[in-house]
Formats: structure tokens, C-alpha cells, sequence
């Protein structure tokens, strides 16, 4: 215990020792005081700095125990140059002789970066791959229709008559589908129309909308965006057999716009023979049934030696172009966009369209026994967002078409918030 205990000595305890008039008791006192002191230095407890850097009289006193005995006969006597003592070896048998060691760079270790989680890195992966560039494409489409005012409408005729069937003929040629396979996208593709519509009605009705605004919102819930943004964004997702797939969902939906949607749009006003007037003058309907005659003929498109080659050939080079020229049209026409009266009613439609396509476009995969390339085409194709095709059915049968023409902007600017997750889980 000593005799002092368990606590500090403290420098007055000395002081009953002390006779007054006596120099050699003075003395023994401040040698008191001392021994008080340095024992309460010892007795404190020690920092981690102190037990392997030493500082002060009693460390130096120590220094044989702590630095294996080379410190108490070390040179450098001051307080600085000591602490460096402390990573000093022997270099032979002598404790005279020693090399002091310089002492140790902290090295500064860099925090690692924050890691993205892999979902995030794969959905940002998908957006720049096949999402950002329809975008940047039709960007440049955009920038033309702003600054040198181009007549689209030409454009897009030309699209329509000329690019549009080329492609569907080449598609359907250049990738083998079993007639199973096209028939349940058929069914897909009227199913998926018609489900749409239903979905809109619902959802008309609770907003209790009037005729003419009904109708716009089933219109724009129907009928998507398959052509001038699908099958690009098929091409990029899910490649070639994907297009192939994509261009029935494409050329059956405008058919139906051609019928279903004329009926929509005037309210019942339409005769049956116009509509089927409107569906003799879609030209992809051409190109289905051509690619399905030689088909069923036989017909080899790569064999140079038939009669057809050169048109087969000179089709493929038109068709080259559809995709390119579809996407710039889709720039063009969103450069004549007006901005929206009811922001609010637009958001709604814009989010009905791509929040139900998905859903509804899963469901009827699954119901159809759809899979592989086929599947993730369907489903795609159902997903896109307002056709552009439905502003001439609103101008032509008195609809709204600033409401009609807002939707297809907001819901296309809007959609790689819902494509990029549906690619990412259809991959």
C-alpha cells in the first residue's frame, strides 16, 4: 500500500516534519516536496503518447526498462530529440553505439469513394445505352424545328409511305417467326389496346370528364408510341429479333388506330367503312402482307439470282433509313409542342399511360404464354408512351389538341423514369 495509500501524496503532508530556524530542515522539506511530486507523476495515469514517446525526468530515469536499455545512456539529452530515441536499435553488442530510426510517416489512408449500389449502376448503365440516345437524336431533330421551321409534315409523310413499310417487309423477311409466335402478338397487341382503353375509362369516369375529354384520354392511353420511338429503342435494348417481334405490336396498332381509334375519337359518329377506308391507307399493312407472300412462297430474299433481288435489295437500303428518320421525326414534332392549360390533368394521363402500360403489358405476356425475345418486345412495345399519331385524331374529330399534343410530350419526356426500371427487370 505505501504510506501514503491508495492516493497522491501532496507536498504539505512534509510540512509537520519541519522545525523552524533550521537550514538542513528546510532543505530535507523542498527534498519532500519533490519526492511528492515526482511520486504523483508516477501515480498518474499515463496517456498512450506518454507510454511510447517518454517526456520528463522520471521517463529519462526509466528509459533502460522501456527502451531496452539504450536510452538511459543516450547523447541526446534534450526533451525533443529524445522522444526520437524511441524507435532506435542496437547496431552491435554496445548500448553506447545505436542508430536512431526516423520516425514513422502516418500515412494518411483515403476514405473510399461512396459506391453506388449495383441497381443503380445497372439502371444509369441501361439509360445512357439505350435511352440517351434516342434522346440525343431526337435533340437534333428538335434543334432543326426550332431554328429553321421545316415543314414535318412532308417529313413524316415520307416516313409513314415510304421508310415505315420498307422496314416492316425487311423485318419480317430477314427474322424467322413461327405462325404461333405471330399470332399470340396479335392477340397481345388487340389486348393490350383494348385493356388500355378500358383502364381509361375507369379512370375518366371517377374524374367524372366530359365527352370530348374522355374521349382525348382514351385515345391517348391506346394508342403508343411504337414506331418512331419502339422499335429504336427495341433495336438497342433487345437488338434485331427484337424488331421483328416489336413491328407486328406496330403495324396491329395502327391498324386499330385506323379503326378502334377513329370510333373513339368521333364518338360513334364513324361509319364502318370508313374505317376501313382508313385502314387501306396504312402502307406497313403492305409491307406485312408482302413479307407474308414470300413466306409462304418460299422465297429466298438473300439469293442474288432471282428476278426480285435488285427490288429486295433497293427495299433493305430504304429500310436502313426508317429508324434514323423516325427518330428525328419524333424530335421535329416535339418541337411544335404547345405548352399545356391544365398541367394537371395532363400529368394524370401522362402517368396513367406509362404507370398501366407496363402493368397491363406483363400481365397479357404472362396470360399468352409469351417468352423470351417475343416477351420483352410485347411488353416493351406496350410501355411506350403517347403515339404521336393521336394529335391528328383530335384536330381531325374535334377533340382537344393542346391536351392531346401535351400528353404525348410530358408522357415522352416522362418515360425513361418507367423504361429504364422495365428494361433493367426485362433483361
Amino acid at each position: 500500500m505505501g504510506r501514503y495509500g491508495d492516493r497522491r501524496p501532496r507536498p504539505h503532508e512534509f510540512r509537520g516534519e519541519i522545525r523552524s530556524g533550521s537550514r538542513r530542515r528546510r532543505t530535507s522539506a523542498r527534498r519532500g516536496r519533490a519526492h511528492a511530486r515526482r511520486t504523483a507523476r508516477r501515480l498518474r495515469p499515463r496517456s498512450p503518447r506518454d507510454e511510447h514517446l517518454g517526456a520528463g525526468r522520471d521517463r529519462r530515469r526509466r528509459g533502460a526498462a522501456h527502451f531496452g536499455g539504450a536510452a538511459r545512456n543516450c547523447r541526446r539529452r534534450s526533451k525533443r530529440s529524445h522522444r526520437r530515441c524511441a524507435g532506435h536499435r542496437r547496431t552491435d553488442g554496445r548500448h553506447r553505439r545505436f542508430r536512431h530510426a526516423r520516425p514513422r510517416r502516418r500515412i494518411r489512408r483515403r476514405r473510399a469513394s461512396p459506391q453506388s449500389p449495383p441497381e443503380l449502376t445497372l439502371l444509369l448503365s441501361i439509360f445512357l445505352n439505350n435511352i440517351a440516345p434516342i434522346f440525343l437524336a431526337a435533340g437534333a431533330g428538335f434543334a432543326i424545328g426550332r431554328a429553321l421551321r421545316p415543314d414535318i409534315r412532308s417529313v413524316s409523310r415520307i416516313t409513314f409511305y415510304i421508310f415505315s413499310p420498307c422496314l416492316v417487309f425487311t423485318a419480317l423477311t430477314e427474322n424467322q417467326l413461327s405462325g404461333d409466335e405471330f399470332g399470340r402478338m396479335v392477340v397481345f397487341t388487340v389486348g393490350a389496346v383494348l385493356v388500355s382503353g378500358a383502364a381509361a375509362f375507369v379512370v375518366g369516369r371517377a374524374l367524372r370528364l366530359d365527352r370530348p375529354t374522355m374521349a382525348a384520354l382514351l385515345v391517348v392511353n391506346m394508342f403508343v408510341n411504337g414506331g418512331n420511338y419502339g422499335l429504336p429503342l427495341n433495336r438497342f435494348a433487345f437488338g434485331d429479333p427484337a424488331v421483328a417481334r416489336a413491328i407486328i405490336y406496330y403495324v396491329f396498332s395502327t391498324l386499330m388506330v385506323y379503326t378502334v381509334g377513329v370510333v373513339v375519337a368521333s364518338r360513334g359518329r364513324s361509319s364502318l367503312r370508313q374505317s376501313l377506308m382508313g385502314v387501306a391507307t396504312v402502307p406497313a399493312l403492305y409491307g406485312l402482307l408482302l413479307a407474308g407472300a414470300l413466306r409462304l412462297a418460299n422465297v429466298d430474299v438473300t439469293d442474288s439470282s432471282t428476278l426480285i433481288f435488285p427490288l429486295l435489295r433497293a427495299i433493305k437500303l430504304l429500310s436502313g433509313a426508317a429508324l434514323p428518320v423516325m427518330i428525328v421525326v419524333l424530335g421535329l414534332q416535339l418541337a411544335e409542342a404547345q405548352r399545356p392549360e391544365n398541367l394537371r390533368l395532363v400529368t394524370a394521363a401522362s402517368a396513367l399511360r406509362l404507370i398501366t402500360g407496363p402493368i397491363i403489358g406483363i400481365g397479357m405476356a404472362a396470360a399468352l404464354g409469351l417468352s423470351g425475345v417475343a416477351r420483352q418486345a410485347a411488353v416493351l412495345e406496350s410501355a411506350m408512351p403517347t403515339a404521336v399519331i393521336t394529335t391528328i385524331l383530335a384536330i381531325e374529330y374535334g377533340l382537344d389538341p393542346v391536351f392531346v399534343t401535351s400528353v404525348v410530350v410530358v408522357s415522352t419526356l416522362l418515360s425513361p423514369l418507367t423504361l429504364t426500371p422495365l428494361i433493367a427487370y426485362l433483361q
